[in-house]
């Protein structure tokens, strides 16, 4: 978990983001990515209100990105399944493909 407010989240060209998941001559010109920032507040996975905490911030990232209508966002479910994988494994989540696999202590 950190703090996932709209101050800590930019959104900027696929292109200039270093990502695994795709390939960059694969990427349009126009293609945004969110890019997360500012990890000072992270608690650590095994701390009682970490899953509370990270639901808070995804609802929040969500409800900020919805008041401006033209950002689609995934659902919460598939947010949370999303950023508590790990990166060793593919593993579909909802309809979208996602490479990474559940932490031990989320299953």
């Amino acid at each position: 978990h950190c703090d996932l407010s709209e101050y800590n989240i930019m959104v900027c060209p696929c292109r200039l983001v270093e990502n695994s998941l795709s390939d960059p001559s694969d990427q349009d010109d126009n293609a945004l990515q969110v890019v997360l920032i500012d990890f000072g507040q992270a608690v650590n996975v095994h701390h009682p209100d970490a899953k509370k905490l990270l639901q808070r911030d995804l609802t929040r990232i969500k409800e900020f990105f919805e008041k401006m209508s033209a950002i689609a966002t995934m659902s919460i479910d598939v947010a949370e399944a999303f950023v508590t994988m790990n990166d060793d494994e593919e593993t579909a989540v909802g309809n979208e493909d996602v490479s990474r696999k559940p932490l031990e202590n989320e299953q």
